[in-house]
């Protein structure tokens, strides 16, 4: 899925990326100028069917990897990048502002490790 990256002064819920059939994937969030104080990105997952959840710092990778990150001035044209290693169906990402001001941020997340490749049938 592709959350195209656009100014928001409001919470983004992100719609999740069905990884069926996959043992990983990767949730980047882009983020661009901002103003905004008291912004947050979530990461959650769900199974089929069930109720979205903050995942698990244990089931997330990368560098300080935290499962709700506060957004800072510091954070303004970075890309953060975070594996997941969970074992639930969807992954997805909410950005929450819950401040004053203007943010430009978008997030994708990326399926890898497929459970079965295809073969070159020639």
């Amino acid at each position: 899925f592709l959350h195209p990256t656009v100014a928001t002064t409001a919470t983004q819920t992100i719609q999740g990326l069905d990884i069926t059939g996959w043992k990983s994937a990767m949730l980047v969030v882009e983020v661009g100028a901002h103003s905004a104080d008291d912004l947050v990105v979530t990461y959650q997952e769900k199974d089929t069917g069930g109720s979205w959840a903050n995942i698990a710092e244990s089931d997330l990778d990368g560098v300080g990897t935290v499962q709700s990150r506060a957004i800072v001035a510091g954070d303004a044209d970075t890309v953060i990048y975070i594996g997941y290693k969970g074992i639930k169906n969807n992954v997805g990402v909410v950005i929450t502002d819950s401040g004053t001001g203007s943010v430009v941020i978008g997030a994708i997340a990326v399926a890898g490790n497929p459970d079965e490749i295809p073969q070159n049938l020639t």
